[in-house]
């Protein structure tokens, strides 16, 4: 509730970046046939009792990563980017046109799914995830939606697969960090990032008020001087580069519909 009190809609912004960001993410409306599809996937799995065991980097026990047996639908419904999340993210990419994607924390391929479709064929995709069970579906999943000809799922520990994987990319134009929600991981794999990233790289976290520590992670990260704008939305926090934003800004962010009001004002 403090969040959506003190955030302001587009109608209040005055950077063009941020305006063009939030005018093509935020307040768009259309609606895409690849969100059924996804959709229609996830409730297939929110009715599913298939078990498998799951590998949890994120919280390792005695340095292994803790093993414990998860249904699907439980994972489809705790671990997934939920509809609206996965909507921004595929407005966000569609708007940014990125040609390298790294995406930390595949689960079972929704959010990942959202990215590929968003980003289309030309996108180079790789998604990061710990359980190879996990990872074995997301594959499944995304093969099942015609989405896997440019997505390339890697499994294993974060500290073993992204050095790796960015070695490869080169550069990056988007990474979405969505794996361990703990600030210290959080923290290193954003430094790890950082050689790779150009004037036009967006980074996107999410769950930074998952707790005090990633909320205290967020406020770190945005006063990095590389960072020229941020844009808090509380589910999901964008990262800009951008040379053109000539004084660093930190904007917290609603769609116009939470707020109806703000467009008279």
């Amino acid at each position: 509730m403090r969040f959506w009190i003190n955030a302001q809609t587009f109608y209040r912004v005055h950077s063009p970046l941020a305006f063009a960001w939030a005018d093509a993410v935020l307040e768009d409306r259309r609606y895409y046939y690849a969100f059924d599809h996804i959709e229609a996937l996830r409730r297939q799995m929110l009715r599913s009792d298939l078990r498998l065991e799951q590998e949890d980097y994120g919280r390792p026990a005695e340095g292994k990563p803790l093993r414990r047996r998860v249904t699907l639908r439980r994972l489809a419904g705790r671990a997934s980017s939920p509809p609206r999340q996965g909507r921004w993210l595929f407005r966000t990419v569609r708007w940014l046109r990125p040609k390298r994607v790294v995406e930390l924390g595949t689960a079972v391929g929704i959010g990942t799914a959202y990215l590929a479709a968003g980003a289309g064929r030309e996108a180079k995709i790789a998604s990061l995830e710990g359980c190879p069970n996990c990872a074995r579906i997301a594959a499944t999943h995304l093969e099942m939606l015609g989405l896997n000809h440019n997505v390339c799922i890697r499994s294993g520990p974060f500290a073993r697969t992204l050095p790796d994987t960015l070695r490869e990319m080169g550069q990056v134009d988007l990474v979405f960090f969505d794996g361990h929600h703990q600030a210290a991981s959080t923290l290193a794999y954003f430094e790890q990032c950082l050689p790779y990233a150009h004037s036009r790289t967006l980074f996107v976290f999410d769950d930074i008020y998952a707790s005090e520590e990633m909320t205290a992670a967020w406020c770190h990260i945005r006063q990095h001087g590389r960072l020229t704008l941020t844009v808090d939305c509380f589910d999901l926090a964008f990262a800009f580069f951008h040379p053109e934003v000539r004084e660093k800004q930190h904007l917290r962010l609603v769609p116009t519909q939470w707020k109806p009001w703000a467009k008279f004002l």
